[in-house]
């Protein structure tokens, strides 16, 4: 044997050599050991615990929207900008309470100057202003108005009654849509129903319209329209040719007592009989105001709306019928011009911008166009000044009655 492997022998020992003298016990495998494959990991407490999660969030999110909007709701009522545009005022709120800091309101005793200002530029400023009103204008259901048994019952097809504000008929046993009519109650400065702004009758609906001045107590209608204009038809006349020949609409009589020429106007007295029951109604028709434009001067319109306040019983019980043959563009104005006459006698301040978006959220297209929201501008200007030399009158007055 060679050296190197006497020395491997001597230093390196085999496992049969050493085994027994290994005292570290043998592993011994449990029997019942048993060994499974990993299988997809139990998600549902993690899922569970993110959905727990998701629903209280979003509870939050519910909480914090549901303040949201009763605040704005608050701030609505009260006459305050929501900022999600000017706040819309129906029958909820009255525009006599609009706050005086709001953007668009105008103290009286600037009022002159400001539309001034508003006419500068070729109306620019005006025309800004009725573009926003077109822009912010309100659209609401109007399912009654699109009913198959209704819709032979709107003069245009573009100009239909909301629901949410419109006059309901008694309805007619076995009749299906008898309750519709296309007018709306429109808010005025002494009630929130103080107008009533309906289409020019047609000879299909005319039983319904003295059928709505019957039952909704009407003493006063203003006609602001002629029954043809540039050859074409406006509104059907409703109204007996003649004096003393009393006719039928429906079961109502309508017979006309009187008719006299004003100045650009007629009036006209209607006696209305049902049974043993009899009502009397005045007829106002103003003649100089041409389709989609305005009166040639703001004193006719400010003499005709004068002469209407001047016949409406102070204590009447139903609303002012208004019309022209849609009932928006010459119906709005005619409205505004009321509503602020009235108004700018007891308050210093006025929003016609507010206004019209009222009179809109009750009736579409209310004061139709920038024309006509320029004209009531000017004959509210003209109007405080009339107040405003009365007042100098009133005190020169008073002061040679001192003196005396």
């Amino acid at each position: 044997m060679s050296e190197f492997k006497k020395r491997k022998t001597s230093i390196y020992r085999t496992w049969q050599s050493v085994h027994d003298m290994d005292n570290m016990p043998p592993y011994i495998a449990t029997d019942n050991l048993k060994v499974t494959c990993p299988s997809e990991p139990n998600l549902v407490p993690v899922i569970a615990g993110g959905a727990t999660g998701g629903i209280v969030a979003a509870a939050v999110v519910i909480i914090i929207v549901i303040i949201v909007i009763r605040i704005r709701r608050k701030r609505a009522k009260d006459g305050e900008s929501t900022g999600d545009g000017e706040t819309n005022f129906g029958f909820d709120g009255e525009m006599k309470n609009l706050k005086k800091g709001s953007k668009t309101s105008i103290q009286k005793s600037q009022f002159a100057r400001k539309v001034e200002d508003l006419h500068a530029d070729s109306n620019l400023i005006f025309a800004k202003e009725y573009k926003v009103i077109k822009e912010n204008s309100p659209s609401h259901a109007t399912e009654a108005a699109e009913q198959q048994s209704t819709r032979n019952k709107n003069r245009y097809t573009n100009i239909l009654a909301y629901d949410h504000s419109r006059v309901k008929l008694l309805p007619t046993e076995d009749e299906e849509g008898s309750d519709y009519i296309n007018a709306n109650y429109i808010p005025g400065f002494n009630s929130q129903r103080e107008y009533i702004a309906t289409q020019g009758p047609q000879n299909c609906t005319k039983d319904d319209f003295w059928r709505m001045i019957w039952e909704q107590n009407v003493n006063v209608i203003v006609m602001l329209t002629q029954l043809i204009e540039r050859g074409r038809r406006k509104c059907d006349q409703y109204w007996p040719n003649n004096t003393r020949e009393p006719v039928f609409f429906g079961d109502l009589i309508v017979e006309m007592e009187s008719e006299s020429p004003m100045n650009d106007y007629i009036l006209r007295v209607f006696s209305l009989k049902l049974g043993k029951n009899v009502k009397n109604v005045k007829h106002f028709q103003f003649l100089a105001w041409p389709d989609m434009g305005i009166p040639q001067t703001t004193e006719c319109m400010l003499y005709f709306v004068r002469g209407v306040r001047d016949h409406t019983p102070a204590q009447r019980r139903g609303p002012i019928v208004v019309h022209c043959s849609a009932g928006v563009g010459r119906t709005g104005t005619f409205i505004a011009v009321d509503h602020l006459m009235q108004h700018v006698r007891t308050h210093d301040h006025l929003d016609i911008f507010n206004l019209v978006l009222a009179m809109r959220d009750n009736r579409t297209n209310m004061v139709q166009t920038e024309d006509q929201y320029i004209f009531i501008h000017d004959c509210i200007k003209d109007y405080i000044e009339e107040l405003e030399h009365e007042d100098e009158d009133a005190e020169d007055g008073n002061v040679i009655e001192e003196r005396k």
